[in-house]
């Protein structure tokens, strides 16, 4: 009887590789096991990355095959792709505001999801956020929820901060004023352990930037649905 290994998160490989041999390690992942499957298929990622890998170096089920001693090419099968997100496939980064830290993902699996009315909206003193919640405080779940906020100008300068700050997993929720309108996106800030901290934890990115960043994209704010709950799907990304 063969025994295959399906290679999702790697621990204990000391214990795996003195365990009854297997014959096989399959991997699906995302970009922490993709061993060079997204440049075949895309291009990217290139130098100074590691032969198509998003790291410097083999990516660490390559190193858990090794410790196997499954590194034929039969033996050791990686459909990892740098990008993937689990139950939606793959995403791509369409377009990056990097002064607002807005970001434009083209998610492919996504189902069921209606788009927003981003139109018409405008900032006022006090918002409703939908978004969802971390999945630690909801047993795993996705299931989409809303708070309220408060929102004031820090300074004399443009920026809006929301109080009190929500909860992670409400960085990037749709905010919508008292007439159930679009007002803008939460912005949570890193919290910061060294050096100056931001003005505030939580802000507002108004709904004027948002609806130019999208039509710079080629994305049409007008239309759409006015149930934020169902025009929202929980993306997590890792920084690297």
């Amino acid at each position: 009887m063969r025994r295959f290994l399906l290679a999702v998160v790697c621990l204990g490989v000391s214990t795996l590789a003195s365990a009854t041999p297997f014959s096989g390690v399959y991997v699906f992942g995302d970009s922490n096991s993709d061993n060079g499957r997204r440049l075949q298929l895309e291009g990217v990622p290139l130098s100074p990355y590691f032969q198509g890998r998003h790291s410097n170096g083999p990516v660490a089920v390559e190193f858990l095959a090794g410790a196997l001693g499954l590194t034929q090419a039969q033996q050791f099968v990686d459909y990892a792709v740098g990008g993937a997100l689990s139950g939606h496939g793959n995403a791509d980064r369409v377009a990056e505001d990097k002064d607002h830290d807005l970001a434009l993902l083209r998610i492919y699996g996504a189902r069921g999801l209606k788009p927003p009315n981003l139109a018409n909206g405008s900032t006022k003193s006090g918002v409703e956020l939908t978004g969802i919640a971390d999945p630690q405080n909801q047993g795993g779940g996705a299931a989409a929820s809303s708070v309220k906020a408060s929102i004031a100008q820090v300074g004399s300068g443009s920026d809006l901060a929301l109080s009190p700050a929500p909860a992670i997993g409400f960085s990037g929720a749709a905010a919508l004023d008292g007439d159930g309108k679009f007002a803008g996106i939460a912005l949570l800030k890193p919290v910061v352990v060294a050096g100056p901290a931001a003005a505030a934890q939580a802000a507002l990115v108004p709904a004027d930037v948002v609806r130019d960043f999208l039509k710079a994209s080629g994305v049409d704010a007008t239309g759409g649905s006015p149930d934020a709950k169902a025009s929202v799907v929980r993306v997590i990304c890792v920084r690297k």
